[in-house]
């Protein structure tokens, strides 16, 4: 149990049952949770947290839940891309110069973002993250 008093479990079994109610920060936890478990993580090497230091202007830096769960800026931010979007994103990646001579870390991080991005498009696959 979380936060709010609402346990994790309870939380994800209204996400799966489709009977959420009210506001709690553990939906965005059952959320991830079930993305874990039911999705596949793309290797990035634990080079990529925050986006917006990156400055790619990804449309994963946009706060946007996957699911019909209520808003909930209090959790760790949350975005996806639909199969769509992720490949609109890896053809606009694939234009840009991703080097960034004054710093080697964002440079590392902003090629590793690039290519989970052109993996999850070469697979059609969505995208969900999760940034704390």
């Amino acid at each position: 149990m979380l936060g709010d008093g609402l346990p994790l479990g309870e939380a994800l079994r209204r996400i799966v049952g489709g009977e959420v109610e009210g506001y709690s920060p553990q939906y965005g936890y059952a959320l991830r949770l079930l993305c874990r478990v039911e999705g596949e993580l793309l290797p990035d090497d634990d080079l990529i947290g925050d986006l917006e230091p990156l400055k790619l202007q990804s449309p994963l830096e946009q706060y946007r839940i996957p699911i019909n769960v209520p808003a909930n800026k209090d959790f760790p931010f949350i975005s996806f891309l639909e199969a769509t979007e992720v490949e609109r994103e890896s053809k606009r990646l694939a234009g840009l110069d991703l080097s960034y001579p004054s710093d080697p870390g964002v440079e590392e991080a902003r090629e590793a973002y690039a290519a989970c991005i052109r993996e999850a498009a070469e697979r059609g696959k969505a995208v969900v993250s999760f940034y704390s």
